[in-house]
C-alpha cells in the first residue's frame, strides 16, 4: 500500500474534491484519480462516489479515515526515527484495547518495521482506564483506544476519529427484511456482549437505561 496513496486519499477526504486536492499537493487531476484507484483496488471497496461535480465519501471511506490516520501517524513517527541514527534502535510501548489491537496494529506496525527494524515493539493490552494509568505511569508511549473523548493536558491526542457501535447478526436472522427495527424487539434477541464494565459494553447499557430497557446477554 503506497504511503502516498494514503496522504492522498486524506487530502480527498478533507476537500471531497478531487481537482482541489491535486491542486494542493502538486498533482495532475489524472495523478489522484490514479492513486485513488490504485487504493480502493487494493482495499477491495470503494471510498469515493460521484454526484455531479461533488465527491463524497462511501461509508467504507468514512471508516478508512480513522485506519488512514493511524497509518500516517506510525508512519511519520517511524520516518522521524529512522531520520535520526540515535533514535532507531530501543524500543516502543504500545497499549491498546484488545480489538483494536487485533485489528489494526498488525499492518501498521509492518509498515513501522520495515522502516525501522531495530525498534523493538513492545503490545500490552488492558481496558481504557488501564491504559491511561499505564501511559501516566510511564509504562506505555502510546495507546489506542475505543472510548468515549478523553481529554488531558499531560498527553497528547494524535488522532481522534467516531466510530458506530453496531448490532452483528446471522445474515438469515429474521431482522434482516429492510425493515425499520425497534430497539425494544432488538434486545429480546439473545445477545453475546463483551465483559461487563468495557468501554463500548458500558455506554450500550447507559443508552438503554435512559429508554428504561436492559439488556441481558446469554454470553460474556
Amino acid at each position: 500500500m503506497e504511503f502516498r496513496n494514503i496522504a492522498t486519499f486524506l487530502r480527498v477526504a478533507a476537500t471531497r474534491n478531487f481537482s482541489r486536492a491535486a491542486e494542493q499537493l502538486g498533482y495532475s487531476q489524472s495523478t489522484v484519480t490514479i492513486q485513488m484507484q490504485q487504493l480502493e483496488k487494493e482495499l477491495g471497496t470503494q471510498l469515493f462516489e460521484r454526484i455531479g461535480k461533488q465527491v463524497n465519501l462511501t461509508e467504507r471511506g468514512e471508516a478508512f479515515i480513522l485506519h488512514a490516520n493511524e497509518i500516517m501517524m506510525i508512519t511519520n513517527a517511524a520516518m522521524t526515527f529512522a531520520s535520526n541514527a540515535d533514535l532507531t534502535t530501543g524500543s516502543l510501548r504500545i497499549g491498546g484495547v484488545e480489538s483494536l489491537c487485533t485489528a489494526i496494529l498488525p499492518e501498521l506496525l509492518l509498515q513501522f518495521h520495515h522502516i525501522c527494524p531495530k525498534v523493538e515493539t513492545v503490545i500490552k493490552t488492558a481496558t481504557t482506564e488501564e491504559l491511561i494509568d499505564m501511559i501516566k505511569c510511564n509504562d506505555i508511549d502510546l495507546l489506542f483506544t475505543l472510548d468515549k473523548k478523553i481529554y488531558g493536558s499531560e498527553w497528547v491526542r494524535a488522532v481522534q476519529q467516531e466510530e458506530d457501535i453496531v448490532f452483528v447478526t446471522l445474515s438469515h436472522n429474521s431482522f434482516i427484511d429492510g425493515q425499520k427495527i425497534d430497539l425494544k424487539d432488538i434486545i429480546k434477541e439473545p445477545f453475546i456482549l463483551t465483559e461487563k464494565g468495557g468501554s463500548y459494553r458500558y455506554e450500550l447499557e447507559r443508552m438503554l437505561a435512559a429508554q428504561e430497557m436492559e439488556i441481558r446477554p446469554v454470553l460474556e
